[in-house]
């Protein structure tokens, strides 16, 4: 694969006195047209929706303040981004749960203190000339407070999970976690969407009669990207610990991205209508529907994962001895997934397949408010090139002639792939992330942008869409009483996770350094991961593999194919995989 064959994606996350806290928090007036019927217009006919439905409408109403979001927090899609965070709980009575539910409401007080946003709801911003959201909050403490609705907790029975082997059983093989019932798990309930008005934040701690407790965690994601969700669980965490409390925890320092930067915002929008962003299609054709497939959860060794980029760290120093080339241990992950993915696929040569990689933008920006914001700051990075640069052309079994059969993966792909993910990546810079603000700024449904990049990558036929969570959650010292270890979580997990195409590395002890190991989520149909996991295929260097279907999807029972090979790198050098 030549360097050309990849398109350069750079052309193409109380008082009255509350109310002044930021000097960028609106304050509605009381005669606002949002404060009245409007407000409620899309909510559903809240007899029809239920007592809670009811009760959510009436506290919205008593919402004064608004929460500046930016033109990249209305383009994501507008639904609930889930975390669970799952310990050894080993005994489980009504002590133990009363101490552990106490100091985790202790921590959820605090970090609601430090955020107040999340105290709000979100909902359709009926007045506005765009189809875009608002964020209303309480503007003094009594609606700032834990609320029954988004704050749960739950005793579940050791007989709940008796079909699926109970809890030591999931642990071993690797905690799948979409075999467990949304409803039963999550505080939100799944008639909380759009265009009703809903809860920026829900948590509910579940504990398991057979020794575990499970922390699920719900953010809106037009409010939070995996960034926020760290900086969240952060403070999380001291208030849990006693560390900090409601009257030590300082004020965060809140930003309006759009108002900081709206010149430069300005001046890039008409270039930006005229300008090709790879990650975007906004042509008018339909998609094919999407498809929902089950989550996949494999699992490779930190040695492996070192020697990997060691031998393709040795192969670009080779062939680049005069540049300064590196590449990280999530770029050579990066490259093998869509290099076997592909092969996976049998894409056809003339096929166009392209690799999108979500990254947090907050380090390219001079401004040190913006390192620290709370919401979506995130660019993408899209490369493409043609299927026969990294799916060599088959030869067929003379015995079965329909059977393709691919040569072995060379050292050599993967590294150029590699290298040029990080080449991509090094390009990004704060003119990058503006030029890409500056074109959603220009649309009439933000939410398009959500579309055309599915568009643009074809995740379900022949794209990949990547997500590196690895240093989100699995560090965090909770320190939650009753739970055993050093305090951080057993197990991180995204559940439910069933968009086609969607990859994402999960949180890592370590995050890229240590020796952990990787965890990786894929969303992939039956047919792919059994081609992937073959012994000659990615399988080579995968110690584990859960399968983690959602058997209310299927109407059947999860199972799981545990692993556990040893994983042998010694060989040629031309054929490293």
């Amino acid at each position: 694969m030549n360097r050309h064959d990849i398109q350069n994606s750079n052309n193409d996350s109380q008082d009255e006195t509350a109310a002044h806290e930021s000097d960028r928090v609106l304050r509605l007036p009381e005669s606002d047209s949002c404060a009245s019927s409007d407000l409620l217009q899309g909510t559903g006919a809240s007899r029809n929706t239920g007592k809670s439905q009811d009760i959510m409408s009436e506290f919205v109403l008593k919402l004064k303040l608004v929460h500046p979001l930016s033109y990249i927090d209305q383009s994501v899609s507008r639904k609930y981004v889930r975390r669970m965070f799952i310990f050894d709980f080993p005994v489980v009575n009504e002590t133990t749960i009363n101490e552990a539910t106490s100091a985790i409401r202790n921590g959820v007080a605090v970090a609601l203190k430090h955020f107040p946003f999340l105290t709000g709801m979100l909902g359709p911003a009926n007045h506005d000339e765009k189809d875009n959201v608002l964020l209303r909050y309480g503007h003094i403490d009594e609606l700032r407070q834990i609320r029954d609705e988004t704050f749960k907790t739950r005793v579940h029975k050791g007989s709940e999970l008796i079909d699926l082997g109970g809890y030591d059983h999931l642990s071993r093989v690797g905690m799948p976690t979409s075999c467990l019932n949304m409803q039963d798990y999550c505080a939100t309930d799944p008639e909380w969407t759009m265009p009703r008005w809903i809860p920026v934040f829900a948590m509910q701690a579940n504990f398991l009669e057979d020794g575990a407790l499970i922390l699920c965690l719900e953010f809106q994601h037009s409010v939070a990207d995996g960034f926020s969700i760290g900086m969240f669980l952060s403070i999380l965490s001291l208030g849990i610990r006693g560390a900090l409390t409601i009257d030590s925890v300082p004020k965060y320092d809140d930003c309006d991205i759009d108002s900081t930067f709206e010149n430069h915002i300005l001046e890039l929008q008409e270039i930006s209508k005229t300008d090709t962003f790879p990650e975007w299609d906004f042509r008018n054709f339909k998609l094919p529907p999407r498809k929902q497939v089950d989550s996949h959860i494999v699992t490779m060794s930190a040695k492996t994962v070192a020697e990997m980029k060691r031998r393709i760290t040795i192969h670009i120093h080779d062939h680049f001895p005069d540049e300064d080339r590196w590449v990280s241990s999530i770029d050579c992950i990066c490259a093998m997934l869509w290099v076997y993915i592909s092969r996976a696929r049998l894409l056809e040569g003339d096929s166009t397949t392209i690799f999108t990689t979500a990254v947090n933008a907050r380090g390219k920006f001079i401004d040190e408010v913006v390192k620290s914001y709370f919401g979506n700051m995130f660019t993408t990075v899209s490369l493409r090139t043609k299927a026969r640069h990294i799916v060599p052309k088959p030869s067929y079994d003379k015995l079965s002639p329909r059977k393709r059969i691919l040569p072995p993966v060379e050292l050599g792909e993967i590294a150029e792939v590699a290298a040029n993910i990080r080449e991509e990546l090094e390009l990004i810079d704060q003119d990058y992330v503006l030029q890409r603000m500056a074109r959603l700024a220009t649309l009439t449904k933000p939410t398009e942008a959500a579309v055309a990049a599915q568009r643009a990558c074809r995740p379900a036929e022949t794209g990949v869409r990547f997500g590196s969570l690895v240093k989100f959650g699995a560090d965090v010292p909770f320190g939650i009483p009753g739970t055993t270890g050093d305090g951080t979580a057993r197990f991180c997990r995204k559940p439910w996770m069933r968009d086609e195409g969607m990859i994402n590395l999960l949180p890592r002890k370590g995050g890229t350094k240590g020796d952990a190991d990787w965890e990786i989520l894929l969303c992939l149909p039956d047919k792919t991961i059994s081609a992937l996991l073959k012994e000659d295929e990615l399988g080579q260097f995968v110690e584990k593999h859960v399968h983690d279907n959602d058997p209310s999807k299927h109407g059947k029972r999860r199972t799981t194919r545990p692993g556990g090979r040893s994983i042998n790198l010694i060989g040629t050098e031309k054929v490293l995989f």
